[in-house]
């Protein structure tokens, strides 16, 4: 796929999301080669996580509130939540009655993690320009991929209806909060004040 194609694809993902969605379905990789993706994908977001503090760092009254949070806790964080979230939309969608398996689940996953990542280019370049605007291309952004994995996960398991897609990805970002919040207690990050962290 060239630099065109794929920006192309980009934007269809965004504005037909149900179409990408059914050419992603058909479409079969080797599992282990998608897991390798997601891996690359977080790490991505962890480097983009740290573009962005260099460009625009948290205030200092702020940071001191927040929890402790090495780029490796962060890379791991993201990860165990990355595949709760893969594995809970496929075995949630299957118990509301859906046909997505994990294959599928994860391939769907993985494209729209890269088209999250596109837009978080396009937010730090809007950022360095005109600060202002990078937080009005963010809460686009966000808006659009939620869009985005609510028609995912409607094609995936062949529901026909948002409203249950939205129940699937509910439930399974609470499980995926969870599970990354049990995984934050192991690894010992620390709040403010409290142990070393990681």
């Amino acid at each position: 796929m060239n630099p065109d194609a794929f920006l192309r694809m980009v934007w269809q993902t965004i504005t037909s999301p149900a179409e990408i969605a059914e050419a992603i379905s058909a479409q079969r990789f080797d599992i282990r080669v998608l897991w390798e993706a997601l891996a690359l994908c977080v790490v991505l977001s962890v480097l983009m996580l740290a573009a962005f503090q260099a460009v625009a760092p948290m205030p200092e009254e702020l940071a001191e509130q927040m929890i402790v949070v090495t780029p490796l806790s962060y890379t791991v964080l993201l990860a165990a939540f990355m595949v709760f979230l893969v594995t809970s939309i496929s075995a949630i969608g299957r118990g509301f009655g859906g046909t997505g398996d994990l294959t599928t689940t994860l391939t769907m996953l993985v494209w729209l993690q890269i088209v999250s990542l596109v837009c978080r280019v396009v937010q730090l370049f809007t950022t360095m320009i005109m600060p202002p605007l990078g937080g009005l291309v963010y809460l686009a952004s966000l808006g659009a991929l939620l869009w985005c994995l609510l028609n995912f996960v409607n094609v995936l398991h062949r529901f026909d209806s948002l409203a249950k897609s939205a129940g699937v990805i509910i439930s399974a970002f609470v499980v995926a909060v969870l599970g990354a919040a049990a995984i934050l207690v192991l690894i010992g990050v620390s709040v403010p004040g409290g142990m070393p962290d990681v």
